[in-house]
Order: C-alpha cells, then structure tokens, then sequence
C-alpha cells in the first residue's frame, strides 16, 4: 500500500472537516448576531429618534418643552 492509495481518502475526510467546521462556525455565528441585535436594537431606535426628532414607529414629533428628568416619568 503506497499514499497514492490513501491520498484521495486523506482529502476527502479533510474537505469535510473543513465543511463541518464552516457550517458549525456559521450556525453559532448566526446566534450570536441574532442575539447581539436584539441588544442594539433599542439603544439604535433610540439614538435615531433623538437625531432626527420624530419617532421611527409612529412619526410623532419630540416635545421640546419638557424633557424626561430622572425620576419624573411624565406624570404631573
């Protein structure tokens, strides 16, 4: 038996080693952005709506007459 036997067989079984880790990497990768993104995402709606000074879902305009204070949640 020479390695020209086993060379094919070698290759095959790293190909798919290579094709395994790939798929598992994107599998966990898409988690964890899925995951990050959850987190962002109100910070960035937030940042966006205190940019462009309407609110990104029901396009209400801020007031710039009173804004929210710590401890007061808009109630008088």
């Amino acid at each position: 038996m020479s390695i020209e036997t086993y060379a094919p067989l070698v290759t095959a079984i790293f190909c798919l080693g290579l094709l395994v880790g790939y798929l598992w990497g994107r599998k966990d990768g898409k988690q964890e952005g899925f995951t990050l993104g959850f987190a962002y995402a109100p910070l960035e709606m937030r940042r966006q709506v205190l940019i462009k000074g309407t609110c990104i879902t029901c396009g209400r305009k801020l007031s710039e007459e009173s804004p929210p204070q710590a401890g007061n949640l808009g109630t008088n």
